[in-house]
């Protein structure tokens, strides 16, 4: 009677287990199915995931695939409507008052992508401004130390990644420094990024009245899902007229690229005038989402002081993420592809794109347009840079060019177009800077700045080995299928 029993019993858990590993399935293929604004390749390459792996394939898609910016579960907490904020709505409103001549006596082109830029991410046009271009690591922080010295106010500081080592050991001292003076010193850190930083390292500084928060902390339960969403924006601000923006965190690596590499080839900017203004809302909301510390404040808009009324500058600053309702920069970087008549010149150390991208590159090339994209050839990371392979071949079989730059790592990341439109900041040609990373880009509309990164574009593919359509066909079966392999992964990237 109890073996009959036990038997039952046992029938019964096994057929409650079958229904709910049943509901189980059916539950995972539908939210990976009706997950919006994704691709039907990265649809069948989670489906692949789950069906091989299926307890860990769907954690992993919920930590790495789930399209939390249509589903609205990531939102930067934005300070509450106030008399500051009004104020500040106010001055853009100003800004757009005064410039909205400006896009009456441009071209069709730039009158496009401006607007197009200011309906996807709020991007208001700036016209009085002035910037320097950094092409090297010690040009960049050299200027970035002189500029926090001479600080009277506050400085605002984001980074993706933040090293322990003798350069940020300088920066350290003299934040605390001014720290000391009566300076308001706030930094932001995305907590992926900061693993490298020594506890006591932030320790030291927080005991000097260094306000420091760490981005979506990881090993938080309730910021453990939006794992996959980093901040990989690099933004100073300093007493409000100052600011920078560019693709170098805080490390040695980005003089030097030791101890990984030979040499490191980068690029940032600094900015004075109405931009950085708009700058400072990035972080301003940011460091809000984090601290529940409200800066609208007049004290951090000095905008009489900053507006630089003898240059004319026109300028937007570009930023998306996952909070945001469009995949701003995505949009950006396919507008100004397009609209080219002459020429695209690309830098960026990975090229992983979505189709439209893709497309958008092919198209240009097949049309006539001088397409030319620099990527690393030395990598940091081996998937990424196996997958890019295979998106070459649409790009070489179009009639576009490709270089591998081969004097050291290469982490630019910019766009230029036709020497009239060109774009400067931390987004990648990869679908992670596209549609996971929060996300922020200068763009800019200047001729003189626009040769500038011509040049200095024709002038690295000196330093790069040409990948040809011959390379492409030389390429051994098994490399392929290494690569398409890779390319598997893209949606991950």
């Amino acid at each position: 009677m109890i073996e009959k029993t036990l038997i039952e019993a046992g029938s019964i858990a096994t057929w409650l287990i079958t229904i709910i590993l049943y509901f189980y399935w059916i539950l995972a293929i539908f939210v990976i199915l009706t997950d919006e604004d994704r691709d039907s390749h990265s649809v069948i390459t989670w489906l692949a995931i789950f069906f091989i792996f299926p307890i860990i394939g769907f954690i992993a898609y919920l930590l790495f695939g789930y399209n939390h910016r249509r589903k609205k579960m990531i939102q930067i907490k934005r300070p509450p409507e106030s008399k500051t904020v009004t104020t500040y709505n106010k001055l853009v409103a100003s800004f757009e008052k005064e410039h909205s001549n400006l896009l009456e006596i441009k071209d069709l082109r730039t009158q496009k992508i401006a607007i197009l830029a200011k309906n996807c991410a709020n991007a208001v046009i700036t016209v009085h401004n002035s910037i320097k271009i950094f092409h090297t690591g010690k040009e960049k922080f050299d200027s970035l130390y002189k500029d926090i010295e001479r600080a009277k106010k506050f400085i605002h500081m984001d980074y993706f990644i933040w090293n322990s080592d003798s350069l940020t050991e300088k920066f350290k001292n003299i934040l605390i420094e001014k720290a000391r003076d009566g300076v308001e010193v706030r930094i932001i850190i995305d907590s992926i990024g900061a693993l490298r930083i020594k506890r006591s390292y932030l320790k030291e500084m927080q005991k000097n009245n260094i306000k420091i928060h760490l981005f979506y902390n990881v090993f938080s339960p309730t910021k453990i899902f939006f794992f996959n969403h980093r901040s990989h924006r690099k933004i100073v601000i300093i007493d409000g007229v100052v600011g920078y923006t560019g693709g170098m965190n805080m490390g040695k690596e980005y003089i030097d690229g030791k101890p990984r590499f030979k040499s490191w080839r980068d690029t940032h900017m600094r900015i004075t005038g109405e931009a950085v203004l708009l700058l400072q809302k990035i972080f301003i909301e940011n460091w809000y989402d984090l601290d529940r510390e409200n800066l609208y404040h007049k004290r951090y808009f000095p905008y009489e002081k900053s507006l630089e009324k003898e240059k004319i500058f026109p300028m937007q600053i570009v930023h998306s993420g996952p909070d945001t309702s469009w995949a701003a920069l995505q949009k950006m970087y396919f507008s100004l592809i397009t609209s080219a008549t002459n020429y695209v010149y690309i830098h960026s150390p990975y090229f992983v794109p979505d189709r439209s991208i893709l497309t958008a590159l092919s198209t240009a090339a097949l049309s006539g347009i001088d397409v030319r994209i620099i990527v690393t050839g030395i990598p940091d990371k081996k998937i990424p840079y196996w997958a890019a392979f295979t998106y070459f071949k649409d790009i070489l079989r179009a009639g576009g060019k490709v270089y591998h730059y081969n004097a050291g790592f290469m982490h630019t990341k910019s766009i230029v177009v036709d020497d009239e439109i060109g774009s400067i900041g931390t987004t990648n040609m990869d679908i992670r800077s596209f549609r996971l990373n929060y996300e922020v880009n200068a763009l800019f509309y200047n001729k003189n700045k626009c040769r500038e990164m011509r040049k200095v574009f024709l002038a690295d593919t000196d330093k790069c080995r040409e990948y040809t359509w011959k390379d492409y066909e030389n390429t051994r079966v098994i490399t392929k299928l290494r690569n398409s392999l890779a390319r598997l992964t893209s949606p991950l990237l």
